[in-house]
């Protein structure tokens, strides 16, 4: 009965461990995600005129660093507000959505590329309809969208990144399906156009 006993307690342990180990994570990454978005929110707080236009000297600028925080989007039919980290590593990722580099900012010509965890920033992102809104503020101006269609790819699939597009597009990505445990076999795919609407 001892050794019994025993087994109970080590199992016990452990799950304590994993549960500690598992909230310490959690506590972490929204401890990250409050961070970057309180400095996007500060990127961007002051006011630009501009909407949907990029400023004649701000034209190819890509001098963010990886990891810096470079923007907020904004879903308002979701209650969204997420940071823009430059970068789509885990690190980068763990903070907010990231922008893939080499993809163009909002405002450049081309395809604005941006992924995130569906499980935190992306969360709920198949809730969003066609012709939903979405709003990237940039240090130089602010960018409107709205969603124009959807489509579900397999996760090795690099054909949705396009760094020669000629046609203003924002690409949202997030693993699918949304409700999987453990890592996914296909990526959600949101397009979305520019947009004058405030709707």
């Amino acid at each position: 009965m001892k050794w019994m006993n025993r087994l109970a307690f080590l199992a016990l342990a452990v799950g304590i461990i994993l549960f500690a180990i598992g909230g310490w994570q959690w506590y972490s990454l929204q401890h990250s995600e409050r961070v970057a978005l309180a400095k996007a929110k500060d990127l961007v707080k002051l006011p630009v005129k501009q909407t949907n236009v990029l400023k004649g000297d701000n034209r190819g600028k890509k001098d963010f660093n990886k990891g810096d925080v470079i923007g907020l989007l904004e879903i308002p039919s979701l209650k969204k507000e997420i940071p823009i980290v430059e970068g789509t590593d885990l690190p980068q990722l763990e903070k907010g959505a990231g922008h893939y580099i080499g993809s163009a900012l909002p405002g450049e010509h081309g395809q604005v590329f941006i992924a995130g965890h569906r499980d935190t920033v992306f969360r709920g992102l198949g809730n969003l309809k066609k012709g939903g809104l979405i709003i990237i503020q940039m240090p130089y101006g602010t960018f409107k969208y709205k969603m124009v269609d959807s489509k579900v790819v397999k996760s090795d699939d690099r054909s949705i990144i396009n760094l020669h597009a000629q046609k203003d597009t924002l690409v949202l990505a997030t693993c699918y399906p949304f409700l999987f445990v453990g890592n996914a076999p296909d990526r959600y795919i949101l397009y979305a156009e520019p947009t004058t609407s405030i709707d």
